[in-house]
């Protein structure tokens, strides 16, 4: 094993040539290599092992004494996790609850609910009526409302729309 390690290792020899040299198979050289590469992980392996064994005990017999120091420091909780979410959650819904009725009133136009009119206009409107009670109550907006065209007028006098495409379906058949 020792000769096939220095041949492959520090020789750099081919597998061949060591096998020519050594006198074995093809197959005897390479499962001594294996043999003999197994034994040198092991050997390494267990030194890691004894190392970290040794940092174990050392620092494990510190982080226990850190560990107790902290014991003696921590004090029970006041309110048990489940009260507290609960407690925590309510006060969370109240806050979102004020923010959506603050947001909502915010967010709507009130201004398209204004009633319109001048003063006069209103003085004028509710001033008619039996026994100072108006009927009814009309003030202008001042909307104007548009009106849908059917249809454009051309120069000629023909209209554009729906009476235009009967003339031309009429006149395909």
């Amino acid at each position: 094993q020792k000769a096939i390690l220095l041949g492959l290792g520090l020789q750099r020899k081919s597998v061949d040539e060591l096998r020519q040299h050594l006198g074995l198979e093809m197959q005897q050289v390479l499962s001594l290599f294996n043999k003999c590469m197994r034994k040198i992980s092991n050997c390494l392996r267990g030194l890691e092992e004894a190392i970290a064994e040794k940092e174990m005990k050392s620092s494990a017999s510190t982080g226990i004494r850190k560990s107790e120091e902290i014991k003696k420091t921590m004090q029970p909780v006041a309110m048990p996790l489940d009260k507290e979410l609960a407690d925590g959650g309510r006060k969370a819904i109240k806050e979102l609850r004020k923010k959506q009725e603050s947001s909502i009133l915010d967010d709507i136009d009130i201004k398209q609910y204004a009633i319109k009119g001048s003063e006069d206009e209103w003085k004028q409107a509710t001033s008619k009526g039996r026994d100072g009670i108006p009927a009814r109550v009309a003030i202008k907006s001042g909307v104007v409302e548009k009106k849908k065209k059917k249809g454009k007028k051309r120069k000629n006098g023909s209209v554009d729309g729906k009476k235009k495409m009967k003339k031309k379906k009429k006149l395909k058949s």
